[in-house]
């Protein structure tokens, strides 16, 4: 079986140092514990002592899902940093089915909120504060305010019908040295 590919060097300093916090270690425990678990650990809340016992949401087109005292006391707990394992794996199997991804066993998924909190932690993933970054031009404004804040030296590149120009490209980075563009 072939290796994977190491892809810790691509990762920023931030990202590099990160350690799984115990809390989330002890939830993840928790959530396989049996039910009659207390855990003092992560701070759970006693389901006993939620608000809400059911719901009912009707969809404009009167489609109706309905939430029983199983599904809310999950929908209201804390959960393993990954996410809600039904919902993970109701995710995988869609990927599978309309994407056929290769060895699909190897990754695991990301749910964000957004396209913003995605975007803002693959960024924060791979990128250094003051360092260079290519985009588009134009590019996303969401992407440029962030990224403004962030504090990286942001390089636009002009596009064509086939996306970054690659004359342009070439005419930038020739201009520029490697210590240039990381400092610029």
């Amino acid at each position: 079986m072939q290796n994977s590919p190491d892809y810790t060097r691509f990762l920023s300093t931030a990202a590099a140092r990160r350690q799984p916090s115990a809390i989330r270690e002890a939830t993840q425990l928790f959530a396989r514990s049996p039910p009659s678990t207390i855990s003092f650990a992560a701070g759970n809340p006693n389901v006993a002592l939620f608000p809400f016992k059911e719901a009912t949401i009707t969809l404009k087109d009167d489609t109706t899902i309905q939430l029983d005292s199983s599904d809310m006391s999950k929908a209201l707990q804390y959960l393993p940093t990954p996410g809600q394992a039904d919902l993970l794996e109701w995710l995988r199997k869609l990927q599978v089915r309309y994407h056929s991804p290769i060895d699909f066993k190897r990754y695991e998924l990301c749910v964000t909120n957004g396209s913003m909190e995605g975007l803002s932690k693959a960024f924060e993933l791979v990128l250094n504060t003051t360092e260079s970054i290519l985009v588009d031009s134009p590019c996303y404004s969401g992407s440029l305010d962030f990224l403004r804040g962030f504090g990286a030296n942001i390089i636009s590149i002009n596009t064509d019908s086939n996306g970054m120009s690659a004359e342009y490209l070439n005419n930038i980075l020739s201009q520029k040295s490697k210590s240039e563009i990381k400092s610029e």
